[in-house]
Order: structure tokens, then C-alpha cells, then sequence
């Protein structure tokens, strides 16, 4: 399987986190809808994307993980015609020991 690519940028708390390999869900909600949309919402998960390119347009760190270390913590993607573009999926809960490829 491809990786899986999550840019931040350095000047965030996450910038810091993933600075450090990790990578922590803002919330307990499971609203993955409003999050796919760009709500203000605490989810469980994070966004990733199966394109580094993407991950770049997000931020100038760039972590990758494998999606088989990850796979039974993938969330379906609830919406999947909006921003096809991202490739984007969603994983549940804290990462650590996070690669950073840039």
C-alpha cells in the first residue's frame, strides 16, 4: 500500500507535535462530516492524503505513515465527492513515532 502524507505548519502547536513525531486529534467528536467540510470541529481523527503534493499545500512539515500500520483505525470517508482533489482520509486517534519526510 502507498503511504499515507499529513502536512502542518511549523509555526503551530501541531507543527510542534509532529516536530516530534506526533500527531493528536483535536477532539472526542465523531462528526466526520463537518471535519471533511472544514468545520471548526474536535474530531478523533486527523486528515491525511495519499498525495504528498497535497500534504505540501498544507504545510512545510511533512509526516508519512504507512496506511498498513494504520488500517483498522481508517475512517470511511463520510463524503467522498467533495474535494476529490485531497485524496484525503481520515485516521482515529494520537500517532506516534511519526516519520517526517520534510
Amino acid at each position: 500500500m502507498p503511504p499515507l502524507y499529513r502536512g502542518v505548519p511549523r509555526t503551530t502547536d501541531r507543527g510542534r507535535q509532529a516536530l516530534r513525531g506526533i500527531v493528536e486529534p483535536r477532539g472526542t467528536s465523531q462528526d466526520y462530516e463537518s471535519h471533511v467540510l472544514g468545520a471548526n470541529v474536535a474530531t478523533d481523527a486527523t486528515s491525511w492524503t495519499r498525495d504528498l503534493t497535497v500534504a505540501q499545500s498544507f504545510g512545510d512539515i511533512v509526516l508519512e505513515i504507512e496506511e498498513d500500520t494504520v488500517g483498522d483505525r481508517i475512517v470511511p470517508h463520510p463524503l467522498p465527492a467533495v474535494n476529490p482533489h485531497e485524496k484525503e482520509v481520515l485516521i482515529r486517534g494520537r500517532l506516534t513515532n511519526v516519520k517526517r519526510v520534510r
